[in-house]
């Protein structure tokens, strides 16, 4: 009975695991709790937007987002609400791709970004997508945004010398964290065997 909780950090620490497990619906009871308690904020806002969306509750979600924007008029995240509901609402990626860009005008987001040049890919718009990816290479140089950049531009153009250099290195890392325990087990024993049989 989460209304007899009166510890706030453990009702939205319960929200987050429910969250975390897909269970959207009581992620979102348990939060609207601590949001009806506390009077809301903008953070409490923004998540139970976010909630109503996972759960399919638009026009709630709506309502949230509205709260959010009074709340904080100025605030960027304004606009990866709007993204988020237009997206599940199934607006035009020309809308979408909009509200990205403006989104990208206040803030330098490599998640964000690789979003918008996957957009600029659905719609055709190879220039603006290599354009994009090339830009996110730039300026974040490393990490799961610059992979996923730089193998989204090859579906339309080269990468450049750098580019390839830079894309070979990150697979080779990936690839030499990923022999698992067991594997090296049986590695080293077979080396063990090797050693024995040579003595």
């Amino acid at each position: 009975n989460i209304s007899k909780l009166k510890d706030i950090r453990t009702l939205e620490l319960i929200s987050d695991s429910y969250d975390r497990i897909g269970r959207y619906d009581i992620a979102r009871e348990v939060l609207k709790e601590v949001y009806d308690r506390l009077g809301g904020s903008r953070q409490l806002a923004s998540r139970m937007c976010e909630l109503c969306i996972k759960c399919g509750d638009l026009d709630t979600a709506i309502d949230y987002y509205e709260a959010f924007r009074q709340m904080a008029p100025r605030d960027s995240s304004q606009y990866l609400l709007k993204y988020q509901i237009g997206k599940a609402g199934g607006v035009p990626i020309k809308e979408l791709n909009r509200v990205l860009e403006t989104y990208r005008q206040y803030e330098k987001d490599e998640k964000w970004e690789y979003e918008l040049a996957r957009l600029y890919h659905e719609a055709g718009r190879a220039d603006d997508c290599v354009a994009l990816c090339d830009d996110i290479v730039v300026w974040f140089a490393d990490g799961e945004y610059v992979k996923k950049a730089l193998e989204l531009k090859f579906m339309h153009r080269p990468l450049t010398a750098s580019q390839q250099a830079l894309y070979e290195s990150m697979m080779s890392h990936v690839i030499n964290n990923f022999i698992p325990e067991k594997e090296e087990e049986m590695v080293q024993d077979t080396d063990q065997e090797e050693s024995s049989f040579y003595k």
